[in-house]
């Protein structure tokens, strides 16, 4: 395993940390898109658990991807 400066950590917590509140984000619009009338009277619950599936794979699955990809370097 070779050795990571400083800079490349501050680069990697600045993703892990993009990708957490984009998949918070997401989770959040589907809750709100498949329970209330943003979008249509009644609310879309197909759509806002589409968008909620995403959120929490895009929140929390992909960072633990990034990470073994980073330790196999």
């Amino acid at each position: 395993m070779s050795e990571v400066g400083e800079e490349e950590w501050k680069r990697r917590f600045g993703i892990f940390a993009i990708l957490r509140v984009t998949g918070l984000a997401m989770m959040l619009t589907g809750a709100f898109v498949g329970m209330t009338d943003l979008l249509r009277p009644g609310g879309m619950p197909v759509l806002g658990v589409i968008l909620g599936v995403t959120g929490a794979i895009d929140g929390l699955v992909v960072p633990t991807l990034f990470r073994r990809r980073w330790k196999g370097k």
